[in-house]
């Protein structure tokens, strides 16, 4: 998945030095990216999940998620709850 103005957005966060991480949601999947020395986290969804491999949007079974972020100076820690329940293939 890419933003319409993604190169934009880069640009913009390389002129900040201070920018370690991005974190966004509506994406409907965990995935970590390493891009231009920053970390960008995507965050499951509390409905459905999108599949990571197909390059059209697949619902996949699967439980509800979301992501909780500490950050304590210049480091962060987070990780990714799912809850039970979610959809099942029927």
């Amino acid at each position: 998945m890419s933003l319409r103005n993604g190169d934009e957005l880069m640009h913009t966060l390389r002129e900040h030095p201070g920018v370690h991480w991005v974190i966004v949601g509506h994406v409907h999947l965990d995935q970590t990216v390493q891009r231009d020395g920053l970390s960008m986290l995507t965050t499951p969804s509390t409905c459905v999940q999108l599949s990571k491999v197909s390059q059209s949007a697949k619902m996949l079974p699967g439980p509800p998620a979301f992501r909780i972020v500490d950050v304590t100076s210049d480091q962060l820690s987070t990780r990714v709850l799912q809850l039970p329940g979610g959809l099942h293939e029927v």
